[in-house]
């Protein structure tokens, strides 16, 4: 199992933002592993992520976590 860091999620966060990737599939891409999926990263981990960017449930874009609003759009989805 890969080493989770801050570090690594924050690489993460950079790569999936402006892509409709799934977090999923960012994760087996940064570690190499195909069988990795977002269940084997820490709780703490997912808010760090959380922190910076965040999945449109209408678009599934990932934007800056502080363009999506209290039910899960982004700018574009809202307007």
């Amino acid at each position: 199992m890969p080493e989770f860091t801050i570090e690594a999620i924050t690489r993460i966060a950079e790569t999936i933002q402006g892509t409709c990737k799934s977090l999923d599939q960012v994760l087996q891409e940064e570690f190499g592993d195909d069988s990795l999926t977002i269940e084997q990263v820490p709780i703490a981990l997912l808010y760090h992520l959380d922190s910076i960017t965040m999945e449109c449930q209408t678009c599934n874009w990932w934007c800056e976590a502080g363009e999506i609003d209290e039910d899960g759009n982004c700018d574009y989805c809202r307007g």
